[in-house]
């Protein structure tokens, strides 16, 4: 495996990652801790931590469905980037965050 592998399955899994963190932004307009920046780390770990879930019990999952000629399982990253977002959105709505001026949500 060369360098250009591994920079395609990383660039995979952030761009897995960033989708929830996009959406509960920007479209649905939270208000969270840390900000976009905030659920972006939360969901990019999520993503990995599925990756890394796929990868030690991949074998035991029964929906694996391969993506990338069969050498990627994107299912697993999806679902943990969307878990870890949905929580970190559940712990930002618990606490009291005071809206600062954002020039994206104007």
């Amino acid at each position: 495996m060369n360098f250009w592998y591994y920079l395609n399955i990383l660039s995979l899994f952030l761009f897995i990652g960033a989708l929830p963190a996009l959406v509960s932004f920007f479209i649905f307009r939270r208000a969270l801790i840390g900000g976009f920046w905030g659920a972006l780390v939360a969901s990019v770990f999520g993503s990995f931590i599925g990756a890394a879930a796929d990868y030690f019990i991949g074998d035991y999952i029964f929906f694996v469905i391969p993506f990338l000629n069969d050498i990627i399982n994107i299912f697993p990253p999806m679902i943990f980037a969307l878990l870890f977002t949905v929580v970190y959105v559940m712990i930002s709505r618990s606490r009291t965050v005071s809206p600062r001026h954002d020039p994206f949500l104007e």
